[in-house]
């Protein structure tokens, strides 16, 4: 699946490919791009297809998307 992760109204953040369909795979891209400063946060971007987009990692970088995404 590829999944297009935008900002402003549309315009293209990041576009990568998730092994299947499944909405963590783009959770989990969310987290990296927050990990690596391509993101500050959730709010920075929105995904399409729409799966999750309030994909958030504390400071170990633990997933709380069981919390936000459930």
């Amino acid at each position: 699946m590829r999944i297009i992760f935008t900002k402003d109204g549309g315009n293209p953040v990041c576009e990568m490919l998730a092994a299947s369909k499944d909405h963590w795979d783009a959770c989990l891209i969310g987290h990296q791009m927050i990990k690596d400063g391509l993101a500050a946060d959730a709010d920075d971007f929105d995904v399409t297809p729409i799966v999750c987009t309030r994909a958030e990692v504390d400071d170990n970088a633990t997933s709380l998307l069981e919390k936000r995404c459930g």
